[in-house]
């Protein structure tokens, strides 16, 4: 160790215990056995057509960096998934938009890290006419329900072409 670790050593040996204690408390920062912090695992989505009536499902999902592309989810025995690592910062979100046969487009989040991690590496979901419904691991049925989201006019703002 040289010198000027040697003194910044002593003179602030208090320094790893604040920086540690700020990083914890930072929204993403979450520990997970095994896992160091800002680390976080690969996260799997899956997304079916729980839509019934043989209706296929149109969707567009994105993050602020990714397009993954338009694709139709054929029911009843369809779907679509994706894969990423969450960032450092714990701060990943994936919207989609959802589209079906005299429908008008809906959308929703469809990995939110706040919401997700660590609930769910495999996130899976079906999609009803009301909204997605997640796996709930605990039960072993999809009960995690949530409404399509309200700011419908934001996603066709920010891709008006790009709509299924």
């Amino acid at each position: 160790m040289s010198q000027i670790d040697d003194v910044t050593i002593l003179h602030y040996p208090w320094r790893n215990y604040i920086i540690s204690a700020v990083a914890i408390k930072l929204p993403g920062f979450n520990i997970v056995a095994g896992q160091t912090i800002g680390e976080h695992k690969r996260v799997r989505v899956e997304v079916f057509n729980d839509l019934g009536d043989g209706l296929n499902l149109t969707i567009h999902c994105k993050s602020g960096d990714v397009d993954l592309g338009v694709h139709v989810i054929k029911y009843p025995n369809g779907f679509f998934s994706f894969d990423f690592k969450p960032n450092f910062w714990g701060t990943s979100l994936y919207f989609c938009g959802f589209r079906w046969k005299d429908s008008e487009l809906k959308w929703f989040d469809i990995y939110v890290f706040d919401r997700d991690h660590p609930r769910c590496s495999d996130c899976f979901w079906k999609i009803r006419p009301d909204g997605a419904c997640q796996l709930n691991y605990g039960t072993k049925e999809y009960d995690l329900c949530y409404p399509w989201n309200p700011k419908l006019q934001q996603y066709a703002a920010e891709s008006p072409a790009a709509l299924p």
